[in-house]
């Protein structure tokens, strides 16, 4: 689930946002409070041109401190907080040996980051080599994976990992059971990087359960992968799709996110488009009996969208006033509205104002705000949302401990 929008067009959204929130701010009488008081959050470096300040795992969440370094927190049973141990963490920890960070991202349990001179590491479950060694063995610290530079854009899956590079090509590595490295071959998983050679002039690339997007240059996007629930967008019920195919009806495309087995994309006039499985409303619509969606669909009455996140089977957008829109489901409060009820159609979190980015886990949710301060709701039970505790929230939390979420109001890597 990776959002990500043209570097120009972020120039603009400091504009809207800065105005927006001034009149939001204005008229809600001041900045929100939720729970206990909040620590201030200093020197906090707010640049747009770059993207992953944050990523929301499986279970896990990643951020990036204004000084390079990444913390970690939640689960940790297959080593993905890269601290060297398979101990969960209710607080915020270091990732070992990580510094001059530029971005970072999260999936089913394990998790990536891209340097600034870049190259890409990885730390986490291996054992489809989505962590990128070959040993198939757990890695519990970041190893640098092999072959790749210059890189722009990561996306991590369930069991696989993709790159886009600054030359627009993309390579992707780990598991292949459902076609999801874009590329055909006899083995059922990769140990290094491979070039889908279908694809360039690539700007940015999101992950899925089992399928994968890439956002071109162009602003058309492309995806490949599982497509039982028509996730991959190409109009058929195809059940998986080896290679890309370019996704009928979208053009001058910002934001794509990849839920579990839904997708997301944000049009330049705004507009939110949603395609795949629907069950739990996932898809911001009602679709009667209907349970999927195999071409994107118009999420009608719902504009000035600048991105968009997906959580596993939950969805977010950003508007151009600061507000957070959620839908879906609605289990362990992972939407932030303060109820627990699936979402056919976005409801605001108004807990929070002014937010920048969000993203969604598996059952948990994270948002960055225009102050740099990170807040997180939802499912609780491996402490993935960095309080100190196991107790799930069914609404925004800040999470203390940082020091500043460096690249603030770049877009998150949204992964489950």
């Amino acid at each position: 689930m990776v959002v990500m929008v043209r570097v120009w067009m972020l120039v603009l959204i400091v504009a809207l946002l800065a105005v927006a929130s001034a009149e939001a701010n204005t008229k809600r009488g001041g900045s929100p409070s939720v729970g206990a008081t909040a620590l201030a959050v200093a020197d906090v470096a707010v640049a747009l041109t770059q993207p992953g300040a944050f990523a929301a795992g499986g279970h896990h969440s990643l951020v990036v401190l204004h000084d390079g370094t990444v913390w970690a927190w939640g689960r940790n049973h297959h080593g993905q907080l890269g601290d060297g141990t398979t101990e969960n963490r209710t607080v915020p920890v270091q990732v070992a040996g990580l510094t001059n960070v530029r971005s970072v991202a999260a999936g089913g349990a394990h998790s990536l980051a891209i340097l600034e001179d870049g190259s890409v590491w990885a730390w986490g479950r291996n054992t489809s080599f989505e962590a990128g060694d070959e040993s198939r063995e757990d890695q519990l610290a970041p190893v640098r994976v092999p072959g790749l530079a210059g890189a722009r854009s990561i996306a991590a899956g369930d069991f696989f990992s993709v790159a886009a590079l600054e030359d627009g090509s993309v390579w992707t590595w780990g598991s292949n059971a459902g076609g999801q490295l874009g590329v055909v071959m006899l083995d059922i998983r990769m140990s290094m990087p491979v070039q889908v050679e279908e694809l360039s002039g690539v700007r940015s690339v999101a992950a899925g359960e089992i399928f994968a997007l890439a956002l071109l240059e162009d602003g058309t996007v492309w995806g490949w992968g599982r497509n039982q629930s028509g996730q991959v967008g190409s109009g058929d019920s195809t059940v998986q799709h080896d290679r890309p195919v370019e996704i009928v009806g979208l053009s001058e495309v910002l934001s794509i996110a990849a839920g579990s087995e839904h997708a997301l994309a944000v049009g330049g006039d705004g507009s939110v488009w949603a395609w795949g499985f629907n069950e739990h409303g996932q898809l911001g619509m009602e679709t009667g009996d209907e349970w999927r969606l195999t071409t994107p669909t118009h999420l009608a009455g719902f504009e000035g969208a600048l991105s968009v996140a997906a959580g596993a089977d939950h969805s977010f957008a950003v508007t151009a006033d600061g507000r957070l829109w959620a839908w879906g489901r609605h289990d362990f409060g992972r939407l932030g509205d303060g109820s627990r009820e699936h979402r056919f159609a976005p409801v605001e979190v108004s807990a929070v104002s002014g937010v920048l980015a969000a993203a969604g886990g598996s059952i948990h949710s994270v948002a960055v705000t225009e102050d740099g301060s990170l807040w997180a709701w939802g499912d609780n039970r491996h402490g993935q949302l960095g309080d100190g505790s196991t107790e799930s929230r069914p609404t925004p939390a800040r999470v203390e401990g940082l020091g500043g979420v460096r690249l603030a109001a770049a877009d998150p890597t949204v992964h489950f």
